[in-house]
């Protein structure tokens, strides 16, 4: 397998299976940066947040690519939370998405998916 078919997957929202084609990938590959961000995706697909949040906290630290994914992650999840497990955890999970990268505010004022007045301006 290669990170290319990882990606074809992922473009298909075939999740678990490029999940499967990045677990192929050489040991050495598995830690990389370009991994953990594909991996990031398909923990959005599948709704994987508990398994993902370690990972997007690591990529919140990296360069502007890493952050990108981690805040995206995060926003998402705080979408998910919002809507199923309670406003304080999706409070947390939209500061985690500002603090990986404060321009996720602006997407996060805009998504119409949160509750008018959980993400703050």
């Amino acid at each position: 397998m290669t990170i290319e078919e990882a990606e074809g997957y992922i473009a298909l929202n075939l999740f678990q299976d490029a999940w499967v084609a990045l677990d192929a990938l050489p040991e050495l590959q598995q830690t990389g940066s370009e991994v953990l961000r594909l991996r990031i995706l398909c923990m959005i697909g599948l709704r994987a947040w508990s398994q993902g949040e370690a990972i997007a906290l690591m990529l919140a630290q990296g360069n502007e690519q890493d952050r990108e994914i981690a805040a995206a992650f995060f926003h998402e999840g705080a979408v998910w939370h919002a809507a199923h497990t309670g406003l304080a955890l999706a409070r947390h999970w939209i500061s985690a998405a500002i603090e990986a990268r404060p321009e996720q505010r602006i997407l996060m004022l805009q998504d119409h998916r949160f509750p008018e007045g959980l993400v703050r301006g």
